[in-house]
């Protein structure tokens, strides 16, 4: 069991991505893929060469924001199309924000308005609806999203990677991954702890972990090579440990 690695934050230095990116532990057994924001491409153009020889895959952030509906930004199309035609990318990560239940078509179709725009560039998307931590009613956000995505995925015409928040039911995403469209369910760590993000990810059916946060919580740039490695390996274990635990648990339910 591998993860996506989270490494698309505006906020990361490249130089402490690069870093994390070059370090043994971060490798194809344990990590097959990993999302990268625009600026790692410009500023740093060797790191698909670096992927590449790891045998580890990238997508392409692709959002600039969200609207307060939670709708993302729009971005250029035409630059879109360029970046991913340019970089050795496998597909865009794009992100919208789920606010409440009346906006979850409206936010699904924007999403899958561009997924099919990737699957057009024969890219495979990753589409990320995230529900908040401090949303009142995240149970219920999360049972009308799932509804919604089983029915409107459905007539999808491609394959798609669902990146969806860590939910307070851990079947309530299930009947989605019988879609033929969905190829995988990640889920996304939220801003919360690495702990409390595992402990969560190894009750949830059916899904692979996308961490950000978690994934790099207490490792710093000013660490050594060493040290950041044995860190960021130490995060990984745990990681898939969780993960692992998962799938242990959907095998005997």
């Amino acid at each position: 069991m591998t993860l996506i690695a989270a490494l698309d934050g505006s906020n990361l230095d490249n130089d402490f991505v690069m870093r994390i990116i070059k370090c043994p532990s971060f490798n194809s057994d344990t990590v097959d893929s990993t999302i990268l924001h625009n600026k790692l491409f410009v500023n740093k153009p060797e790191v698909s060469d670096i992927l590449n020889e790891k045998g580890i895959k990238a997508y392409l952030k692709i959002d600039i924001g969200q609207y307060d509906n939670g709708t993302m930004i729009v971005p250029d199309l035409y630059d879109t199309s360029l970046k991913l035609s340019t970089y050795d990318v496998i597909g865009p990560k794009a992100r919208s924000i789920v606010h409440n239940v009346l906006d979850i078509p409206m936010l699904i179709k924007q999403q899958l308005t561009w997924a099919a725009f990737a699957h057009r560039a024969n890219k495979i998307p990753i589409v990320e609806l995230e529900i908040l931590n401090d949303a009142e009613n995240k149970a219920e956000l999360e049972l009308q999203l799932s509804h919604s995505l089983y029915l409107m995925v459905q007539d999808f015409k491609g394959q798609l990677i669902l990146k969806l928040s860590l939910p307070t039911s851990n079947t309530v995403y299930e009947e989605l991954i019988d879609l033929d469209q969905v190829t995988r369910i990640v889920a996304l760590s939220g801003g919360k702890s690495r702990q409390v993000a595992c402990n969560l990810l190894s009750t949830m059916k059916g899904a692979d972990a996308s961490f950000s946060r978690a994934l790099i919580e207490d490792l710093n740039n000013n660490m050594s090579d060493d040290i950041l490695n044995i860190g960021l390996e130490n995060n990984i274990a745990e990681i898939l440990k969780a993960s692992n635990k998962n799938k242990y648990v959907q095998s005997i339910t």
